[in-house]
């Protein structure tokens, strides 16, 4: 969903609230009847999130899942995901990963029944990265796939912590994908700044949530545009 044009001056709470609300009612439409399943979702193991490996990572697998039959429910759950700490080069003879890191650094499971990873979730710490994301600058990270296009994602750094990092850019790249946004992009610059600028153009995605400072207000997290 392309931003509205109030979007070229500046993000209010409005626009926030509206992209809020479009992306829940958006995942409630891919559910099947009966609603969603709480206990579905994909799991993470992270010993390094060195940003650059996490996107190229969560992206390879979120296009795993696309092209599966799982996308659609992972994403009406919200592409909900646990991240846990621990060393995948520990766990792949027991716990054979789905997606790993170029690097080894990150493990990913899924997405399906949370259930089936009881025991590695039984083993392994939730991940805390409770430290500030600092100095990450800019980036460009290659995602193959034979594409021609180039995305751009800037990333609100300011009062975000490395588990929050995680989880707002794996869930803005994780729906990206399975809205078909990087269906032909070969490359994506991200850009990390204490705030996001004021938009040049039309945003393609943006990843709103409640505000963790300012009870009942939302923020943009972050937020991605796809190349003309």
């Amino acid at each position: 969903m392309r931003s509205s044009p109030a979007e070229a001056a500046v993000l209010t709470q409005s626009d926030l609230r509206a992209r809020f609300d479009e992306r829940i009612g958006r995942a409630v439409r891919l559910l099947p009847p009966g609603g969603g399943d709480p206990g579905f979702g994909a799991v993470a193991v992270v010993r390094d999130a060195a940003p650059e490996t996490f996107i190229r990572s969560a992206v390879a697998f979120a296009r795993r899942a696309a092209a599966g039959t799982a996308g659609p429910l992972w994403y009406g759950n919200f592409t909900r995901t646990v991240f846990l700490a621990g060393d995948p080069r520990n766990l792949a003879v027991r716990h054979p990963p789905d997606v790993v890191a170029p690097d080894g650094a990150i493990a990913w499971y899924g997405p399906g029944r949370l259930a089936g990873h009881a025991t590695l979730r039984r083993m392994l710490r939730p991940f805390a990265g409770t430290t500030p994301v600092t100095g990450a600058g800019a980036l460009r990270v290659p995602l193959g796939g034979g594409g021609t296009r180039t995305a751009y994602v800037h990333v609100a750094t300011a009062g975000l912590t490395l588990r929050d990092y995680l989880v707002h850019v794996n869930h803005l790249l994780a729906e990206a994908v399975l809205d078909g946004l990087l269906a032909d992009v070969a490359a994506l610059v991200v850009r990390h700044a204490p705030r996001l600028p004021a938009p040049p153009g039309r945003h393609d995605a943006v990843r709103v949530a409640p505000d963790p400072s300012a009870p009942g207000l939302l923020r943009a997290h972050a937020c991605l545009t796809v190349a003309s």
